[in-house]
């Protein structure tokens, strides 16, 4: 018989099977174990492979069953943990309508006693037991200070000093329009406000800043410039935050003139505000959450035209302006009169600690300590419908996270300890899982 055109029955006999060979399943004998002088052709029985496969099958449900009950014994086990230790919940956000409003500050929502699970930013201020793995140790060195003080470096282009980029950001003269220089508030030339030109600029910074530092509320900031543009601008915060984000707009629309030492669109509204700033700043001890909103918005625009050190100043005031709120909420703890934080000052916090460590990962200057409280603060959520560019920056409040934690331990000696996990008592529509 040729083998060649042998045909491969639907059923073969074990011998056949074995040896990976055609079985044409005749029986009771197939032709190859009559070729091959073997009488003992046997073929499978098939309720015994059914029957096995009942078995697998029934293993597979019996696991699955004891999965669940371990997932609904863990789940009971978290909540009556949240139950016992209140603390360890973030406090839950407000509404949009619940937001700090930019005309007084003031947040209106309920107090988080009334509502069971939720715990306020006072909750955070009772732990004194900081965990230092998200500084930046004074001994960090950037990669690219690494790289030019490296061997293979050094013998191509010759020795290079520590802190170099520091030295060479020093020197560099700073025009006046860019200066900080304290203004009497009555000595502040505010500009006039064209709604053709300011509209537009107000949809670039929505459009191409926002998206990646979301710190302001749209809708209130909205109405916040609609007053501006019809009140006029006046020498206070509310101006100077409306005259930061047109700034802030002009730069991030245009293109950068790296042949240009005086490049810095948006100039004409950026110095009236940043004086302004300067003038609350000075007397200013927290209480109106304008004021850091608006140096971490003017740092930003320092940043956009690469003033590291500039930026660096503001937005070390604008974090030590912040943490007034952790000091008053925890005095309000002690005084047994803890209350809600409004959403927004959570994301200031956050960023500020983002563009104050990716200054400090380049350049050695003295840290604020925000990092102490926000390694102690949940992540920001936004209410409503989820926007893909929140899901970005929470990537990136993550990623900073993990960095500064990646660049401790080398350089601190000191082991670091596994981070608390923090359940977020979010909506199931929101952010479902907190990021690491």
């Amino acid at each position: 018989m040729d083998s060649a055109k042998r045909k491969r029955a639907a059923k073969a006999c074990n011998y056949c099977r074995k040896r990976k060979r055609k079985c044409d399943g005749r029986q009771p004998v197939c032709s190859l174990c009559e070729e091959a002088n073997n009488s003992e052709c046997e073929y499978r029985d098939e309720s015994e492979s059914n029957k096995r496969i009942a078995v697998e099958v029934d293993r597979v449900d019996e696991i699955f069953n004891r999965l669940e009950t371990l997932e609904s014994t863990f789940r009971h086990a978290i909540a009556a943990r949240r139950d016992r230790s209140p603390v360890s919940t973030p406090y839950t956000l407000p509404r949009h309508g619940e937001a700090i409003s930019p005309e007084n500050g003031a947040a209106s929502v309920p107090s988080t006693a009334d509502r069971p699970g939720t715990a306020s930013l006072s909750h955070f201020a009772n732990n004194n037991v900081f965990n230092t793995t998200m500084d930046i140790p004074l001994s960090h060195s950037s990669t690219t200070g690494n790289l030019l003080r490296s061997a293979p470096a050094k013998a191509l282009l010759g020795h290079y000093p520590a802190d170099l980029f520091l030295h060479i950001e020093l020197r560099r003269p700073i025009p006046d329009s860019l200066q900080l220089i304290p203004v009497p508030t009555n000595q502040i030339n505010l500009p006039t406000l064209q709604p053709d030109e300011t509209d537009v600029l107000i949809q670039n910074f929505f459009r191409l800043v926002h998206h990646f530092h979301p710190i302001l509320d749209q809708r209130a900031f909205h109405d916040l410039y609609n007053r501006t543009i019809d009140d006029g601008l006046r020498p206070d915060l509310a101006s100077a935050l409306v005259l930061v984000v047109l700034a802030l707009g002009a730069v991030a629309a245009a293109t950068p003139n790296l042949s240009e030492p005086s490049w810095h669109p948006g100039i004409q509204y950026f110095t009236p505000a940043v004086r302004l700033l300067l003038a609350e700043s000075l007397c200013s001890f927290g209480g109106n959450p304008i004021l850091p909103q608006a140096l971490y918005l003017a740092a930003l625009y320092y940043s956009y035209i690469s003033r590291p050190l500039l930026a660096w100043r503001l937005v070390h005031m604008a974090s030590t302006d912040v943490q007034h709120y952790w000091i008053r909420s925890e005095k309000l703890l002690r005084d047994g009169q803890g209350g809600s934080q409004d959403q927004s000052i959570l994301r200031v916090f956050w960023a500020i600690l983002v563009l104050e460590c990716d200054i400090l990962a380049e350049h050695h200057l003295p840290r604020s300590g925000i990092e102490k409280i926000v390694d102690k603060l949940p992540y920001p959520w936004s209410d409503g419908p989820s926007e893909p560019y929140m899901h970005r920056w929470l990537a990136d409040l993550s990623s900073r996270r993990l960095l500064n934690r990646i660049h401790y331990p080398p350089k601190s000696g000191q082991r670091v300890e596994p981070p608390t996990w923090r359940l977020v008592s979010s909506p199931p529509s929101q952010h479902t899982t907190e990021l690491g």
